[in-house]
């Protein structure tokens, strides 16, 4: 399932950043990505920019994004899916607080 978001920051010297999913409601509720999950993987993103992506728990369990493309490259099923999907379930910013804090 795919969620729709908004690039927040990036650093590009340490190949990461974090998403803000379009159901955030604070910081906490961003995900990480490393830029290993980009696709493809040379695109190149800025702060700012729409985003698709996945949710998948790291070694560690701590919920990070996969997948991630500009929604630009998505086609229509794929946007009309994102677009209708709510805050994944049991997916808490609190919860990715204290296991971001467990680090």
């Amino acid at each position: 399932m795919f969620y729709i978001g908004t690039i927040e920051t990036i650093n590009k010297t340490k190949a990461y950043g974090f998403i803000k999913p379009s159901w955030a409601v604070n910081r906490n509720d961003n995900l990480f990505f490393h830029f290993k999950n980009l696709v493809p993987r040379q695109c190149f993103l800025e702060e700012g920019k729409e985003v698709l992506f996945r949710i998948e728990l790291d070694a560690k369990g701590v919920p990070m994004a996969q997948e991630v493309f500009e929604i630009k490259y998505a086609d229509a099923s794929t946007i009309v899916n994102a677009e209708t999907q709510q805050r994944p379930e049991g997916l808490l910013g609190s919860q990715i607080k204290e296991l971001r804090e467990k680090k």
